[in-house]
């Protein structure tokens, strides 16, 4: 098991970057990490199936790292491990 995780200034900046993509923007990044803020606190204290990291989970920090190099990350971490 994997755990993907960023800075939530990472998040923000990937998620500012992905809807200027998409055309037009009408939200600052200042404002899009109080909106992750806000949902990761919500998804770590809701009653039923709160977000927590599994015990066994690799945690991986991707902040300021490419997809390319998570991939890699996990690929070696597999393949040291046998799995």
């Amino acid at each position: 098991k994997f755990y993907l995780d960023a800075s939530l200034e990472e998040r923000a900046k990937r998620r500012h970057q992905e809807m200027a993509g998409k055309g037009g923007i009408n939200i600052s990044r200042r404002e899009i990490g109080s909106l992750l803020k806000k949902r990761d606190e919500i998804d770590s204290t809701r009653e039923i199936a709160p977000l927590k990291i599994a015990d066994d989970a690799v945690v991986i920090d991707t902040t300021g790292m490419s997809v390319e190099e998570v991939v890699k990350f996990i690929l070696s971490h597999i393949n040291e491990k046998g799995v």
